[in-house]
């Protein structure tokens, strides 16, 4: 079985089939409307006629039904119409030319089973005959019996007319609603073609390119719009992408310089033993400058890809809240800040406690590193609405406007901070790490009053 390739001509053709079918099961109930009116109006003919036939013989006996089936015959046409008297043996005593009718004699058999006054209807073949005869029997209260046959070939061959016109027509009609289903499936998947060009431009390098809404359809134009949202996001992921390589390459570029740079000193130079010391220090630390930075990086697109470190466990944040605030409040001192922490005593949610830890220290970090000196660096946590809310303020710079969308994008630093070290990674990876535990990263800001980070998260079940 030959397949159409294109959804165009599956449509047409499904389109067509559909007619065809409905046409046909139309045409069958018709056709035997048809044949059961055709058939209803041979047998209420056969036993008008056996009445008459039985009225005849009541009134002016037998014998007057030879001159009457003559008379009937000739009109209906002896190759249509046969009547007979029979006999209770089955012989002929009057009757119609028969000539055309050969082998339907009726047995005693069949004769002596027949109810008194009631008629008996039924088809049979005639030897000779293309179609089958319509064949009634009546017994007459003289024991005798009325046998009217009429031959139901005009029947038959009206219905085959209707039949092979039925053919003609619905082959016309199929023709024409493929025709017509090749037309509409074309104008409904224009707007397939137009997306499938697109793409195909695309995937030529042609990222600019979109689909025009056309109102070919509320379906196409919500698939074009659809498409060109998909193709927007692409683009930006793209541009953000290049940005990221582009932020990765500068910031790689200063410590492998610098690398570069000592191991020049230490080939070239006349280094006592502790100048190599010192340089091999630096080597060092620019190393583990570069391994935190890349680890950092695996380990934010790891939380955005949402996979799981191990299994979400019961934490206690309060707990780790005193760990990170004693853990800072040296820090916070030594450069004259006042550090505060306001908890309840327990406060579980469902998360990892790595990653909380990872989360918390990022966001103190940020507020000791650019908190001038005399501020204070605020530590609040609440329950609201079934979601542990942690809330780091700090009375620092505060954030730009329109810095202040951009913070939690990769290597984004604001043009105040680029003197303060740093990858530009923390905050993305914090919030990354939160949207992995069920919750979310926010911050509000106001340049010169400070900054407010506010972390959510679901509680865990009581249990």
């Amino acid at each position: 079985m030959i397949r159409p390739r294109t959804a165009a001509a599956r449509l047409a053709l499904a389109f067509a089939g559909a007619i065809a079918l409905s046409l046909c099961v139309l045409f069958a109930s018709f056709y035997g409307f048809v044949k059961a009116d055709l058939s209803s109006r041979t047998d209420r003919l056969l036993l008008d006629k056996a009445k008459e036939f039985q009225g005849l013989a009541r009134e002016r006996g037998a014998g007057a039904l030879a001159g009457e089936f003559d008379r009937e015959a000739r009109t209906m046409g002896t190759k249509l119409a046969l009547y007979r008297l029979l006999a209770g043996d089955g012989r002929t005593l009057a009757g119609s030319d028969d000539t055309a009718f050969s082998g339907l004699a009726a047995g005693p058999e069949t004769l002596s089973r027949l109810p008194l006054g009631k008629p008996l209807l039924r088809t049979v073949t005639a030897r000779g005959r293309r179609y089958p005869v319509r064949e009634c029997f009546l017994r007459l209260p003289s024991g005798q019996v009325l046998q009217l046959v009429h031959y139901t070939g005009d029947n038959e061959d009206l219905l085959e007319d209707l039949r092979q016109s039925f053919g003609v027509a619905l082959a016309g009609v199929f023709a024409g609603a493929a025709l017509l289903g090749w037309v509409l499936s074309r104008r409904a998947l224009a707007g397939v073609e137009e997306v499938t060009r697109t793409a195909q431009a695309i995937a030529g390098g042609t990222l600019e390119k979109r689909v025009p809404p056309q109102g070919r359809g509320e379906e196409i134009d919500r698939l074009a719009s659809t498409f060109n949202a998909m193709l927007d996001r692409i683009q930006a992921m793209v541009a953000e992408m290049r940005q990221v390589s582009d932020d990765i390459a500068h910031d790689l570029k200063s410590p492998l310089t610098r690398l570069r740079g000592q191991a020049e000193m230490a080939l070239t130079g006349n280094a006592k033993h502790e100048e190599f010391e010192t340089l091999a220090a630096g080597t060092v630390e620019e190393c583990d400058r570069l391994l935190a930075m890349v680890n950092t990086m695996l380990d934010l697109s790891e939380a955005e890809a949402g996979v799981p470190s191990r299994q979400p466990q019961r934490v206690d944040l309060c707990g780790l809240l005193h760990e990170a605030f004693d853990l800072y409040l040296p820090a916070a001192e030594e450069r004259g800040l006042l550090l505060t922490l306001e908890a309840p005593e327990s406060l579980v949610v469902l998360g990892s406690p790595h990653r909380l830890r990872r989360i918390l220290a990022n966001l103190l970090d940020n507020a000791v590193k650019y908190t001038q000196p005399g501020g204070r660096i605020s530590i609040t946590a609440v329950t609201l609405g079934g979601l542990a809310r942690v809330a780091v303020g700090d009375s620092g710079p505060g954030i730009a406007p329109e810095d202040l969308s951009k913070i939690f994008d990769r290597f984004y630093r604001a043009d105040r901070s680029r003197a303060t070290p740093g990858s530009g990674l923390g905050l993305s990876l914090a919030r990354a790490l939160a949207g992995a535990m069920g919750g979310d990263l926010t911050a509000e800001s106001t340049p010169g009053a400070g900054s407010l980070f506010t972390l959510s998260l679901p509680m865990a079940p009581r249990g």
